[in-house]
């Protein structure tokens, strides 16, 4: 007995097929981001805040005692009253130490009330204030880099990617100890943008680097695995 013909797939077969593979290319950028948004922006705020913490205790060390007694007993208060979760005062108290005080002070209470107008889903407040903590000539070095890469964070999945991409070119040279975290908000940029193979090859150099941090390794590996073989081959 013959056997019978295989049916040929029909122009519906096609369709089907290449709607199937959009679906599920789109779970599979959700579930990347996704992993990205739990472990990665957490990861690098951590970072970030811990270089405010250090280059602001620096800036602390460089004042006279009462001023820095003053404004650390301020700045104290302000913390309490948010965590204590009276937002309203606590913004109030940031507000007034930016305004009034002095140097590092003023500099960290402005991070501070960023990161209130984040919380409260003032995402252009919040980035007015990292472009102005990031462009003042008089606050610390290391705290306009941490203003400039928590603005682009703020702004990953909002904001024009090649501006964005532009603010993180200075650091992602060999020697810059940012470069790291700069690859990381680079990559998420890229597969926000359907660059996936940019994304793949950031990603890579990231996992390669002996010198980058367990944390940026790990969440760049697992990043990889969301991509496609043939992605993640391209990768330079």
């Amino acid at each position: 007995m013959a056997k019978a013909p295989e049916p040929q797939p029909t122009k519906d077969d096609h369709a089907q097929s290449a709607l199937f593979r959009e679906v599920d290319d789109d779970l599979r950028h959700e579930q990347i981001m996704g992993l990205w948004k739990r472990y990665g922006a957490l990861a690098i705020g951590a970072a970030v805040a811990v270089v405010i913490v250090v280059a602001g205790y620096q800036g602390w060390q460089t004042w006279k005692d009462k001023t820095r007694a003053e404004q650390a007993a301020q700045m104290e208060a302000a913390i309490a009253l948010n965590a204590e979760k009276k937002v309203t005062e606590a913004q109030e108290a940031f507000e007034t130490l930016k305004r009034d005080g002095k140097g590092a002070f003023a500099t960290l209470a402005g991070f501070r009330l960023a990161a209130l107008k984040m919380d409260q889903g003032d995402r252009a407040g919040a980035m007015a204030l990292y472009d102005t903590l990031a462009g003042d000539s008089n606050a610390d070095q290391a705290l306009r880099e941490a203003a400039t890469l928590l603005g682009v964070m703020a702004d990953v999945d909002h904001g024009e990617p090649a501006a964005l991409k532009a603010k993180l070119e200075p650091f992602l040279t060999d020697n810059n100890p940012w470069r790291f975290t700069a690859s990381e908000l680079a990559a998420v940029l890229a597969l926000n943008s359907g660059d996936n193979a940019t994304a793949a090859t950031l990603l890579k150099r990231i996992v390669d680097d002996q010198a980058a941090p367990t944390g940026a390794r790990t969440r760049a590996s697992r990043l990889l695995e969301g991509l496609t073989p043939a992605e993640t081959a391209r990768a330079q």
